[in-house]
């Protein structure tokens, strides 16, 4: 019989290869790193930037990557879909908290009308 024994990685370890693994590739960050990362919402590629600059600001680690699904990359091909896809945000999960506050002024300050019904 044999088993395994997970060894302990330490910090250091796991940012050898630069970002986690677990980030979606083709996106972006606001140059700030974190060892863990959760995703927050899904967002508008036009208020991506704002965000994240506002996290930087904060010091809240931030990434942004395109949502991608099968339908999406059949359109892509077709060329009929530029530039709709929303993009997924993701902030450390050390800072997730403020990174909400950051998010809740961002877009109540944003002066773009909201799309969708209107209560």
């Amino acid at each position: 019989m044999s088993f395994s024994q997970e060894s302990p990685i330490s910090a250091v370890e796991m940012m050898r290869f630069g970002r986690p693994s677990w980030l979606p590739p083709f996106g972006y960050g606001n140059g700030l790193d974190a060892l863990f990362w959760a995703c927050i919402a899904e967002l508008p590629h036009s208020a991506i930037d704002g965000i994240l600059n506002e996290l930087r600001e904060q010091d809240i680690p931030g990434w942004a990557a395109p949502v991608k699904t099968a339908a999406k990359a059949r359109r892509d091909s077709t060329g009929t879909c530029a530039d709709t896809a929303p993009y997924r945000l993701w902030v450390a999960t050390l800072r997730f908290n403020d990174a909400e506050n950051v998010l809740i002024t961002v877009l109540n300050n944003s002066p773009k009308p909201r799309q969708g019904p209107t209560p």
